[in-house]
């Protein structure tokens, strides 16, 4: 088996802002045109033994233009590919591995231009120029596991484990300045760190235990950490963990059939903290959920009663922790959290028309 494609697209991306901070309004213009090739193929080396390969090259021209200034023009080319073995060991089992390049291309932070613009007369805004561009990404990644099932098709899983080695790693940036006036300007942008590291391990499994009742879930324990990053303001997080990425995740999940209509589910969720951003130490704490739902079909009608979150538990998504922006406050620093959903229960309704 194999395929052959090019691959075509043309982007105009044009920003105006009108920004409280500014004397006039902020404009930009981002322009990028890609082209690419790609291919895949699939050959039997045995009766056992399959081997996969692809690869896809891709041209990337940008300009960027904005009124205070920044012009940006570049042509990069990337090249980026998978080859993945699989060995049906038996009719039950296979092993697998898969070597992979990926790539994700570079842009300009117009956000953080327009900010520059506001802030020339609070500091001197030329150490932060050079961060008004990031560069690509580039990821090498390892996967080997192993898929099973049992002879009756009753149980099945796989374990997987991973590792990916990310060199000029894109990350959030954020840069904080204090006003003279006492408010502070706040402005999220990419960056890239010298290099990272994704590694860890995930097994599922599937246990039809009866035929009403089914048990399902995964553990996954993850360890991803900035191998060498410096950030805009100069404080070496080399070694740190990176951010919104738990140590340990897990999912466990109980579906009954009563009838052929008619199944009830509970699950159980976990994870571990994590922080919220590489710019400060605020967390988001582990948190572990329940979530249900009973669900009737019959013809073109399915009803379901839902509820995720059924202990009502607090849970932080997002978080900021390095300004103050309560004037109450004096604009003292303290952090600011985006919380995760509350209980929340619902029903859905749903008709699937013939034709």
């Amino acid at each position: 088996d194999w395929v052959v494609g090019v691959y075509s697209r043309e982007d105009n991306e044009t920003l105006d802002r009108d920004y409280t901070y500014l004397e006039a309004p902020f404009s930009s213009v981002n322009d990028t045109d890609t082209l690419a090739i790609y291919g895949q193929a699939s050959q039997a080396l045995s009766d056992d033994i399959t081997l996969t390969l692809g690869a896809r090259f891709e041209q990337r021209d940008v300009t960027y233009r904005d009124s205070a200034g920044v012009r940006e023009q570049f042509d990069d080319n990337y090249w980026t590919g998978n080859a993945s073995i699989n060995w049906q060991v038996s009719e039950t089992g296979a092993f697998f591995a898969t070597v992979a390049r990926g790539v994700r291309a570079g842009g300009v932070n117009a956000s953080l231009s327009s900010t520059l613009l506001t802030l020339v007369n609070e500091i001197d805004v030329t150490p932060y120029r050079n961060s008004t561009r990031f560069d690509e990404e580039v990821l090498l990644s390892t996967e080997i596991g192993y898929r099973f099932s049992s002879a009756d098709q009753r149980v099945s899983g796989s374990v997987t484990l991973f590792n990916m080695d990310r060199r000029d790693q894109q990350v959030k940036g954020s840069l904080v300045i204090p006003r003279s006036d006492g408010s502070t300007s706040f402005t999220d942008f990419t960056d890239n760190a010298a290099s990272g590291t994704n590694r860890g391990l995930e097994i599922s499994l599937d246990w039809l235990a009866t035929e009403a009742l089914r048990f399902s879930g995964f553990i996954a324990r993850l360890d991803a950490s900035f191998d060498r990053y410096v950030n805009i303001d100069g404080t070496d997080l080399s070694g740190r963990d990176q951010p919104q990425a738990p140590a340990d995740q897990y999912r466990i999940n109980a579906t009954y059939d009563f009838s052929e209509n008619l199944s009830a589910s509970l699950e159980a969720t976990g994870r571990d903290a994590f922080f919220l951003s590489d710019r400060h130490e605020v967390t988001s704490p582990s948190a572990r959920l329940i979530n249900a739902n009973i669900a009737w079909q019959r013809g073109s009608w399915a009803v379901t009663l839902w509820g995720r979150n059924l202990q009502d538990k607090t849970t932080v998504t997002r978080g900021f922790g390095t300004f103050g922006n309560d004037p109450r406050k004096d604009y003292a620093l303290e952090p600011y959290y985006q919380f995760g959903e509350p209980r929340t229960v619902g029903a859905t309704v749903r008709y699937q028309f013939e034709g």
